[in-house]
């Protein structure tokens, strides 16, 4: 989320918004994923020999879906639903939707730079990011329902 935000901030720099409550929602996003953060950095880190950490790092139910081809396969219509709706999100530059717009865009960014990583077992719980991948792609998704639904209205 934090990279999500950072995304959004800097995608529209001649935002009517100022940069400080942006700034104050990514230090509270921070404050409040950092426990969980500090929980990973202690018990999962890679170089951990638990099977806990083992498993983070090297799920081999996790990693077919590290692969890019049925990430894609797998989003189908959701895909399609989701870079419709990211035009949509860049056309109507709300400050909700460039938010949106910059966590879509970094969630594909990390999807992306995590395939070399996973393919060779150094990404964390692959499965877990294309989870993530497939929510911030549906919201992308009913933004596009959204728009073409208030279209059809008129």
């Amino acid at each position: 989320m934090v990279v999500g935000l950072l995304g959004g901030l800097l995608l529209f720099r001649d935002d009517r918004v100022g940069a400080r409550p942006r700034l104050i929602a990514i230090a509270l996003s921070a404050l409040l994923a950092a426990p969980y953060v500090a929980h990973l950095l202690r018990d999962y880190h890679p170089t951990e020999n638990s099977a806990a950490a083992q498993h983070m790092w090297d799920d081999p139910l996790g990693l077919p879906l590290a692969v890019p081809i049925w990430t894609t396969l797998d989003l189908g219509l959701l895909l399609v639903l989701g870079l419709l709706g990211a035009f949509v999100l860049r056309q109507r530059r709300s400050p909700r939707d460039r938010v949106l717009l910059g966590l879509f865009a970094t969630t594909w960014v990390l999807f992306l730079l995590s395939i070399p990583g996973a393919l060779v077992g150094l990404a964390p719980e692959p499965d877990e990011l294309h989870y993530f991948l497939r929510f911030v792609t549906a919201l992308a998704a009913g933004t596009a329902l959204a728009a073409g639904a208030r279209h059809l209205e008129t």
